[in-house]
């Protein structure tokens, strides 16, 4: 199906790489180019429960937060990436 979809595309050399079951309508979305993509934000619970070295693992991430909801930790933070 996705080589019928790209040859009314034009499109002769695409090397297709699916990590998930698309429809076909998302397929598409995505050859136009007109699907919206937003940013994301990885918010990590319960770190009153980890040790520092699983926390440098963390740091290594982008975009997150780590917090305890519990304590209270990093709330601030937390309002402060979402707005």
């Amino acid at each position: 199906v996705a080589r019928v979809i790209l040859k009314e595309y034009r499109i002769s050399c695409a090397e297709i790489i699916l990590r998930e079951d698309v429809s076909v309508d998302q397929f598409i979305d995505v050859l136009e180019d007109n699907r919206a993509y937003i940013p994301v934000l990885y918010l990590f619970n319960k770190i009153d429960s980890i040790t520092i070295e699983e926390m440098d693992i963390l740091d290594a991430m982008p975009n997150y937060v780590p917090l305890s909801s519990q304590h209270g930790w990093n709330i601030e933070e937390l309002m402060e990436e979402v707005w």
